[in-house]
């Protein structure tokens, strides 16, 4: 008979590197014949590991499952550059090895600082320095100062780049940026002859003009000034401009001529005018010359004396140099004017009325003590303010004696002072009566006006306690310090009978 195995299915544990089933016996089971052994055989399966694949910021990449033994692999994983870095794969954070657990794999990148392209270029595009700068770095350039060349109209002048330099973000153009400022030029005033008659800078577009000017006629021609060559136009450049006359030959037989009256400067028309001969001729205009803050100018009549038309002739105004007044005005503390007079320019101003006064009160007296500002030499019109000092007001006290009329001290004390006196009056005694000095009356109080004390005493009787004194002498009176004793027995008491221990 064939042996039956009844019991539970046999197992094996299994370990890290496999797992067991139960693969029979180990031998096949035949009829009893004897005693026999069967031993239990298992199949092995090699155990297989979950492997977990992460990237640097702990994001899943990948889960791969590799058998027991086996050293797990991956592709290189990638991690997003930004504007800052580049990242390449550096590997993972331990070396992959033979599988005996579950495990994992972070990934690890080598960062780069990106660099960009930062180009300097010059208005037109032209490049002046490039060069690639890291991220975050602020680019320097190097190169000599940008210059952009001048028009007739402006100078430029370099004054940065557009935009701002910043620090790098990224690749960046920078443009060169100029100020203008308008160029300005010589313009030329010439005679007919050549001579300067003047000249003058103006900026670029401004259109040149000057006074007509003026030439002397003579006795054969007649001059008038028509304008100047070449044409006048606006400011490109230097340019010189010379005056133009029409000459017109003078007729013998004309009885009229041309006056001329100029400036004070001998050039410039300020008419002209036709008259008959012995016509006086007139000029409708009164010159004018500009004057200063110091002087100005008077117009006095003609150079020459202008007298009756017997030829073509000019004449040009004499003025008479009169120096500025400029109005003065003092005013009191209070602002009311006291003075006001012209007074010529340079000099220092004079208040000439009466001194200024300003009312006390009982407290301040007051005194003046000047002007304010301090006076100066004359330059424009100004007003003066009289200023005062304040001086607390002085009071006479007197102190009379008791009768109000024999003076017995005089004192002179500021407003708001307490008074005092080192007299002390006395009175002399009489046969009943001796007198203490106890004050003043009226009472002493602050000075707020002149005032007057009278001297006031307490009569006190002689004989008053003397029958207090127990004793059979006979009393004899002292006076000590204006102050009634009585020496009895000897001994000192008081007039009213006390005893006096420290006399």
């Amino acid at each position: 008979m064939k042996p039956v195995y009844e019991g539970a299915i046999p197992a094996k544990p299994e370990d890290d590197e496999f797992h067991y089933a139960f693969a029979g016996w180990d031998k096949e089971i035949v009829e009893v014949a004897g005693e026999e052994t069967y031993t239990a055989t298992f199949s092995t399966t090699t155990n297989e590991y979950t492997i977990t694949w992460y990237n640097d910021d702990n994001t899943l990449i990948d889960q791969t499952t590799v058998a027991y033994g086996e050293v797990p692999t991956h592709a290189d994983p990638t991690k997003e550059n930004n504007a800052e870095w580049t990242y390449t794969f550096a590997g993972w954070d331990h070396e992959p090895v033979a599988v005996t657990g579950n495990a994992s794999y972070t990934a690890a990148y080598n960062a780069t600082k990106n660099k960009y392209l930062v180009v300097f270029q010059d208005e037109g595009g032209a490049k002046l320095q490039s060069g690639e700068v890291e991220y975050g770095t602020t680019p320097v350039y190097s190169g000599a100062e940008p210059s952009k060349e001048a028009t007739a109209q402006y100078t430029y002048t370099f004054s940065g780049w557009d935009p701002e330099i910043t620090a790098v973000q990224g690749a960046q153009t920078y443009t060169a940026k100029y100020s203008s400022t308008v160029n300005s030029y010589t313009i030329t005033w010439l005679n007919e002859d050549g001579s300067e008659i003047e000249h003058e800078t103006l900026e670029y577009g401004i259109t040149p003009s000057h006074a007509d000017i003026y030439k002397e006629s003579t006795e054969e021609f007649t001059y008038t000034f028509i304008g100047w060559t070449p044409s006048i136009v606006p400011v490109n450049g230097d340019a010189a401009y010379k005056a133009v006359f029409e000459v017109t030959p003078v007729d013998p037989s004309s009885k009229t001529f041309t006056i001329t009256f100029l400036h004070d400067d001998g050039i410039t028309i300020l008419e002209q005018v036709t008259v008959e001969y012995g016509e006086i001729p007139v000029c409708r205009y009164t010159p004018t010359k500009m004057g200063d803050a110091e002087h100005y100018y008077t117009f006095v009549g003609w150079s020459p004396e202008i007298v009756p038309a017997t030829a073509n002739a000019s004449y040009t105004p004499l003025f008479e140099l009169v120096a500025r007044q400029y109005v003065i005005t003092f005013k009191n503390y209070d602002g009311k004017v006291l003075q006001t007079t012209k007074v010529d320019y340079g000099a220092i101003p004079e208040y000439t009325g009466a001194t200024p006064t300003r009312n006390g009160t009982t407290q301040y007296a007051y005194v003046f003590t000047g002007w304010t500002p301090e006076l100066s030499p004359v330059t424009k019109e100004a007003t003066y303010k009289a200023t005062f000092e304040r001086t607390a007001r002085i009071y006479t006290v007197i102190y009379y004696d008791e009768d109000g009329e024999t003076e017995l001290d005089r004192v002179e004390v500021a407003y708001g002072q307490m008074p005092h006196t080192s007299v002390v009056p006395t009175k002399e005694e009489d046969e009943e009566y001796y007198y203490v000095f106890i004050g003043w009356t009226p009472y002493v109080t602050f000075v707020t006006k002149d005032a007057s004390y009278s001297a006031l005493f307490q009569k006190k009787n002689k004989l008053e306690g003397i029958e207090d004194v127990e004793s059979e002498e006979q009393a004899v009176k002292i006076f000590k310090n204006n102050i009634l004793y009585i020496l009895r027995a000897g001994k000192i008491y008081t007039a009213d009978g006390k005893l006096v221990e420290d006399f």
